[in-house]
């Protein structure tokens, strides 16, 4: 899942040797078709991610992710969407609020033991407000995750098969 905005990372692991180039393909059919590619590089670990722009794409917009016979007998492929939940909202932080401590009093029919002067020492106290930062987003792996896990899962048994 990706949003209908620019710089939007597609990626994913290959056990292509480190160092190839690949292309990355996004490709869209029917009212709202399109096709953009990204060339990349293969990391150390066999990750790759490429930049795409869908800035232009409509939302809820289905197309397919490939990585076209990149050394493989069969392009390796995965579907995905564009979508405007994939757009994460900025935590807001949500202040905590104060609440007093009441002072006991004591008893008037129990003796109250008088402090005997020593000397003076700085006591530390915790200062200012405690926030805590919540997210909209959804709890475990998001969308552009499970699209990455799926491409190198699928690049992954297709190089196996060779």
């Amino acid at each position: 899942m990706v949003a209908p905005s620019s710089e939007q990372i597609i990626s994913g692991t290959t056990s292509i040797a480190a160092g190839s180039e690949i292309t990355v393909r996004a490709r869209a059919t029917g009212d709202n078709s399109f096709l953009k590619t990204a060339d990349v590089t293969v990391g150390e670990d066999g990750d790759f991610s490429g930049t795409f722009d869908f800035s232009d794409t409509s939302n809820a917009t289905e197309f397919t992710v490939s990585v076209p016979n990149e050394g493989v007998e069969d392009n390796a492929e995965v579907d995905g969407i564009v979508s405007d939940a994939a757009q994460m909202e900025t935590p807001t932080p949500t202040p905590e609020p104060a609440t007093d401590t009441p002072t006991p009093e004591p008893d008037e029919g129990t003796d109250t033991p008088t402090a005997t002067p020593g000397p003076a020492t700085d006591t530390p106290t915790d200062g200012g407000d405690t926030t805590t930062e919540t997210s909209g987003s959804q709890p475990g792996f998001g969308g552009a995750v499970a699209i990455v896990a799926l491409a190198g899962a699928a690049l992954i048994a297709l190089r196996r098969d060779n």
